[in-house]
């Protein structure tokens, strides 16, 4: 082939092109979806924290919260690349306390799902829809103090990725771990987790030890669970185990390290 056949040329990727890959690199699996959504809950500031998934989440993941909400000016930008609330220098970066700070989610969802975000700040409330990463539209929404994001129809136009999801049953088993982990992570906040609709599963807020509890009862019965706190110079951890009496031949499979707060150091 001749090296100036015009598909060998070097060339700029169209914008489309370029979010749909860019979305792949953070939205592999429905999981993702509720990955970044769920941050973007906790860093919001949220007292409860509600996760919907139809079809194992093939079908549609809606994250509802009652965080600090987005007026209609954050709802114009929160679904363009790098647009986020969280950090605005470099030096940001260095002290950031957040879960998410790149602000790719929304953007990433917005470009390989169908897009509603409806959310108030206690004032109007707004609701954003897009598709194929472009907004379709605005407009004021009946809407209580929080946001509720639905992402609809995953990967509905990169068909190459969906053809490699699993069935709805595994999907929604991945889905149900990172819902877990997230919420073991954070006992201070309620969360709820509905599959088409019914409720399967509710975590009031409590202790540390009593939401580990709740979130892992078959390995994690109250009175065999125990914990230990400690500190060092300027970190404290919390460490919660099943008793000496419990044995299971896969620990491995419930050992889950959770950090929170913020690394300080000068670039």
């Amino acid at each position: 082939m001749s090296n100036t056949d015009s598909s060998c040329r070097i060339r700029l990727l169209r914008d489309d092109v370029a979010r749909k890959i860019a979305a792949g690199e953070v939205i592999d699996r429905p999981f993702s979806v509720v990955r970044e959504l769920m941050d973007n809950a906790i860093d919001a500031g949220a007292g409860s924290i509600k996760v919907d998934l139809k079809n194992g989440g093939i079908g549609s993941i809606r994250v509802s919260d009652n965080g600090s909400g987005m007026n209609a000016d954050d709802l114009a930008l929160c679904y363009q690349a790098h647009a986020t609330s969280k950090i605005e220098s470099v030096e940001d970066l260095y002290r950031t306390t957040s879960l998410g700070f790149r602000g790719e989610a929304l953007g990433s969802i917005g470009a390989c799902a169908k897009l509603s975000v409806s959310s108030s700040t206690g004032e109007e409330g707004h609701r954003l829809l897009v598709e194929n990463g472009e907004m379709l539209s605005l407009e004021p929404y009946r809407s209580s103090i929080g946001t509720t994001v639905e992402a609809t129809d995953i990967f509905y136009n990169l068909p190459g990725r969906r053809r490699f999801l699993k069935s709805a049953k595994a999907e929604g088993g991945l889905c149900r771990a990172v819902f877990l982990e997230k919420a073991a992570a954070f006992p201070e906040i309620a969360f709820q987790l509905l599959t088409e609709g019914q409720v399967k599963l509710t975590l009031p807020a409590g202790s540390l030890t009593e939401r580990v509890s709740s979130a892992y009862p078959s390995v994690f019965t109250p009175s065999l669970t125990e914990s230990f706190s400690g500190s060092h110079r300027e970190f404290s951890f919390t460490l919660v185990h099943a008793s000496p009496a419990v044995y299971r031949r896969t620990d491995a499979t419930f050992m889950y390290t959770s950090i929170k707060g913020a690394f300080r150091s000068t670039p």
